[in-house]
């Protein structure tokens, strides 16, 4: 099978380039190319908003490959809060005109090397772009059998029967442990494999912003997570997570219809949620996202140990 566009092994009659970080001075240049004005301020963040992220835990790097003649790629880095080892690139993209030179395998693996203490490395890829799969794959990513996605609930309510109502029950703290074998399935093993320090004492602990450095004992006093475990008559078959202004809903894929979305919207919106909130959806089996709807999918591409990148061809 050939390589995906900006995979193949460089020409030897390909011009030389070379890949470096993105600098302030770099913005009307990732403009031309094509980001929006927002993508390219980001790559070129001033000095007072990386300060603003390292204090909310956040982490960016932007990489370019560039010739004499300007920027051929672009892609963006962005480390974990949760565990700095782990990171996530997006933004990944190649000229045209020189695709198939290796130009995009060159961003991953030199640009992986300006992230201190990269282990792990992840992006999301929007559901239906399977050249982009391939290209992933061909670099030693896998894919995630399960998707993930978000839908506004007013959507989303009417995607399935209503009926029977769902159980909706408040879960404590001292609850969470027997929650996470649900978690475990909605997020899958690749999951596991780029934060494996998750596990049943911690994986709802998470404070996004400056608690997500502070440690464990002083994230406890913090205001926490609301979860509810949503119940069909067998048990548990889901759970909804709110942090502050958002909604997860973690599922068990071998128990995750249509109907389960659409009654677990209609109970969010019974309990004052607006028509027009979004939820995240984890855990969603391939055949259902794959049917029309107001779902907007994403399948994982998971690279557990980045030597694997670095030695691929």
């Amino acid at each position: 099978m050939s390589a995906p566009d900006g995979l193949r092994d460089a020409r030897s009659t390909a011009a030389p380039f070379q890949v470096r970080p993105s600098r302030a001075a770099d913005r009307e240049a990732l403009g031309a190319f094509g980001h929006s004005p927002g993508v390219a301020q980001a790559f070129c963040a001033s000095p007072g908003r990386r300060l603003a992220w390292r204090l909310k835990g956040i982490r960016v790097v932007g990489v370019l490959a560039e010739d004499r003649a300007g920027v051929l790629g672009s892609v963006q880095f962005v480390r974990s809060s949760i565990d700095h080892a782990t990171w996530m690139f997006g933004h990944w993209r190649v000229a045209p005109a020189r695709r198939r030179e290796g130009i995009g395998r060159r961003l991953l693996s030199e640009g992986s090397r300006f992230l201190p203490g990269i282990g792990r490395l992840y992006s999301y890829i929007d559901w239906g772009n399977e050249v982009s799969v391939l290209a992933h794959e061909r670099l030693g990513f896998e894919a995630c059998p399960l998707a993930r996605g978000s839908a506004l609930l007013g959507a989303l309510s009417t995607v399935g029967p209503s009926a029977p109502a769902l159980g909706f029950e408040p879960r404590r703290r001292s609850d969470w442990p027997a929650l996470f074998d649900l978690y475990r399935k909605a997020a899958g093993p690749i999951w596991f494999g780029l934060f494996p320090r998750v596990g049943s004492a911690t994986y709802l602990d998470r404070v996004p912003g400056p608690g997500s450095w502070l440690p464990g004992p002083v994230r406890r006093i913090l205001p926490s997570a609301r979860v509810w475990s949503v119940e069909k008559p067998e048990g548990a078959a889901a759970m909804v997570v709110q942090r502050g202004a958002s909604l997860t809903l973690y599922a068990d894929p071998a128990r995750c219809d249509a109907s389960l979305l659409a009654r677990v919207a209609l109970r969010l919106l019974a309990q004052g949620a607006g028509r027009d909130r979004e939820i995240t959806l984890i855990g969603l089996p391939r055949w259902l996202v794959a049917r029309p709807g107001p779902v907007r999918a994403e399948i994982l591409m998971g690279m557990p140990q980045i030597s694997r990148l670095r030695e691929a061809r």
